[in-house]
């Protein structure tokens, strides 16, 4: 299986499931930030990547200092990770200030009506009627 599908599908899962994100089918902003903040902790965290890690004093050396590249490198990572937590939270907490109850369904009541919603217009106007109070019933 194609591992960008499996990082598409866990990622997905994780956002939703951790702020209630809805996940668009292609190019989601959020599930790129995610993959680009694992990507910095994946390549920072191999022992030696940096040369800081064998002479741990070149951390006070200035960044413009040649052999201080890393020092860039690390707010560069440093603003994406801060992205990362900042980012899908916000989203969440839009979310929910602008949250209607009645609009409110999961994705597994949208499966379900989809097969089971009237096509007639009088009866699924009834049918949205039934949905809005069952809703915002849960919801008080």
């Amino acid at each position: 299986m194609n591992s960008s599908i499996l990082n598409r599908t866990f990622g997905g899962l994780a956002l939703t499931i951790a702020y209630g994100l809805p996940i668009r089918e292609h190019d989601d902003p959020h599930l790129a930030l995610a993959e680009e903040a694992v990507q910095t902790v994946s390549e920072t965290v191999v022992p030696g990547a940096f040369l800081v890690d064998f002479m741990p004093f070149l951390k006070y050396v200035p960044e413009w200092m040649p052999g201080a590249g890393f020092q860039k490198t690390a707010k560069k990572y440093f603003e994406i990770q801060e992205r990362f937590r900042s980012e899908p939270f916000g989203a969440a907490l839009k979310n929910i200030a602008s949250f209607d109850p009645t609009e409110f369904q999961s994705k597994f009541d949208l499966l379900m009506h989809r097969r089971t919603e009237p096509q007639d217009p009088r009866s699924r106007q009834s049918h949205l009627k039934t949905k809005r109070a069952r809703c915002a019933k849960t919801w008080k």
